[in-house]
């Protein structure tokens, strides 16, 4: 099980190449080396904002996501909402909490698929 140093600890951005294959929101830590693939990161608090507005998309030469980002399972389908959480236009952000302090929400659970190439996400997850 990870344990971030960073309270919060930023996810990093998170680009979905192709839509239709959603992207766990841990991807971007382990691409940093900062977490292990089949790393859990248990999270009390996680906040996702959706590239647009102000936040450009580096992805994207800065510019804003093109079109919607979902939020939810590893097999979601975005045109029937199966699976999805959340949708969020760009700009948009969503943030999921437990008061608990039980650490029951995992990143490696929870996926980012988008209506256009090279649309993403950033944002952070708190253990605390």
């Amino acid at each position: 099980m990870f344990i971030s140093h960073a309270q919060p600890q930023a996810l990093g951005s998170i680009i979905v190449p192709t839509p239709g294959t959603p992207v766990a929101l841990d991807s971007a830590l382990i691409t940093a080396g900062i977490m292990v693939n089949n790393d859990t990161f248990p999270a009390n608090k996680i906040l996702i904002q959706a590239y647009g507005g102000a936040i450009g998309n580096p992805a994207l030469s800065g510019s804003p996501n093109a079109g919607n980002v979902y939020i939810g399972s590893k097999s979601m389908v975005r045109a029937t909402l199966a699976g999805v959480i959340k949708v969020l236009v760009p700009g948009e952000y969503w943030t999921i909490t437990t008061n608990v302090a039980t650490n029951k929400y995992y990143l490696d659970k929870l996926y980012v698929d988008a209506d256009h190439a090279n649309d993403g996400v950033y944002g952070n997850a708190d253990q605390n």
